[in-house]
């Protein structure tokens, strides 16, 4: 029973071991990452937060809205931060290593003292047999030894010259694509334990907004990139760690991208904004609050009006009177209207700047841009770059590498030279191949 136990926990554990087991550990992380991709994640903070997360779950599209609850439940919205991915990352990551593992220590066997994997164990294939000397033998050993490594094999030596071995190993291409992939996946953990994302960060010009991360915050001013003849609309983004500039760079429709280091900041939309500062009948600075209310009240009022919206409305808190702001041919046209009446009291109609008084209130307005940014922070982003680049390196050089372990013997009796190959690749091409290699 012991024996059988045994038995069953070797088979458990070549099969966890083998290279079908990555092949599935990888098309599993592979759907992982595309799920991801396709469907909206949450932010982390929202998660630990089931009422932010019920509101963010409610901006959601009609279809996704309807299935919302049992894909909350599985953790779809937040994949890289569900136990199950992680699991994932951890199993795909031990397979990975327990096959370099493997893979080394035969190399390793096989450098030392020349032992087989018992899978590459190789079979006689050919044996030729000619008169000649000592000096025949070791000019036959020469010339195949520049032979197999031109073919991309690593070749050691052993034996004398009356009794010699070359064995020839592929390329260890495996070493390097199994190193890229943990190398992968240890970036994946780190960026789901670490990494963070803000997918929305409005922002209106010349203030400096925090991130709430770090010590990091931004600045947007809305500038005019001259492209030939013409001016087009872009974004100077300035980034700052503790009030110190750290990056500064233009955003564009064409290049919408800054990076520094792990941040990555990226230009999502662009839009009008309208700025509203002004004065009580008593001289002291209004207290104005967007209608319906966003944010709190304050004596400056940024509204930002959204791709396709044509109008927005706010109050002030000194006088109750409502006003009603409408952009139409790149014109703002303001409309107010005293508390308890559905007429307006007064029209007015600007470009640019524009300033109206009311009951002893005075309105300053000023048109100007925000940006709406996407914020992300991945602290091994170069890790992944560098182990993708290791792990093509790695396929690239498997395509290049021949199949099949060889080992070439030579050996001289009574005058006659004999040399025999035996490979463990069951492969036509390798007899083609010998008749090229010309060893006597």
């Amino acid at each position: 029973m012991q024996a059988a136990g045994r038995d069953i926990l070797t088979r458990l554990w070549r099969g966890m071991v083998s290279p079908y087991a990555a092949a599935l550990w990888s098309i599993l992380l592979a759907g992982c990452l595309l799920l991801r991709a396709l469907i909206p994640q949450m932010p982390a903070e929202f998660a630990a937060d089931p009422a932010a997360a019920a509101r963010w779950m409610a901006g959601l599209s009609t279809g996704l809205r309807a299935q919302a609850a049992w894909m909350h439940a599985l953790r779809l919205f937040s994949v890289a931060q569900a136990p199950w991915f992680r699991a994932l990352l951890a199993l795909s990551a031990w397979n990975i290593l327990v096959i370099l593992a493997d893979s080394l220590w035969a190399i390793w066997r096989f450098w030392r003292a020349g032992e087989w994997p018992a899978e590459q164990v190789p079979r006689v294939r050919r044996e030729w047999r000619r008169p000649g000397t000592i000096e025949d033998l070791r000019e036959a050993r020469a010339r195949l030894r520049q032979e197999l490594l031109l073919r991309r094999y690593l070749v050691f030596q052993a034996g004398e010259d009356q009794e010699a071995e070359l064995r020839a190993v592929p390329w260890p291409a495996s070493v390097p694509a199994h190193l890229g992939a943990l190398a992968i996946l240890l970036a994946l953990a780190l960026n789901a334990g670490w990494g963070w994302r803000i997918p929305e960060l409005a922002l209106p010009p010349g203030e400096a907004v925090s991130l709430g991360r770090g010590d990091y915050s931004l600045q947007v001013e809305h500038v005019q990139v001259s492209s030939g003849d013409a001016a087009s609309p872009a974004e100077q983004v300035t980034l700052l760690q503790r009030e110190t500039p750290v990056s500064r760079g233009i955003l564009t429709d064409a290049s919408p991208t800054l990076r520094h280091v792990a941040l990555s900041i990226r230009l999502r939309a662009r839009g009008p904004l309208v700025r509203v500062t002004g004065t009580a009948p008593d001289g002291a600075p209004a207290r104005l609050e967007a209608h319906p209310r966003v944010g709190e009240a304050g004596t400056m009022l940024n509204l930002a009006f959204a791709p396709g919206q044509s109008e927005r409305y706010f109050r002030s808190l000194t006088t109750g009177s409502v006003f009603r702001l409408q952009l139409a041919d790149g014109k703002v046209r303001l409309e107010a209207y005293r508390a308890g009446e559905s007429g307006p009291a007064l029209v007015r109609e600007w470009d640019g700047r524009g300033a109206v008084e009311l009951d002893g209130e005075r309105l300053f307005f000023e048109s100007d841009h925000y940006v709406v940014l996407s914020v992300g922070y991945a602290p091994a982003s170069g890790m992944l770059w560098g182990g993708a680049l290791l792990a093509a390196a790695g396929i690239l050089l498997a395509l290049m590498a021949p199949a099949g372990w060889q080992c070439w013997r030579f050996r001289i009796v009574r005058n006659t030279v004999t040399v025999q190959w035996e490979c463990s690749a069951v492969d036509g091409g390798h007899r083609e191949r010998l008749d090229e290699l010309k060893v006597l």
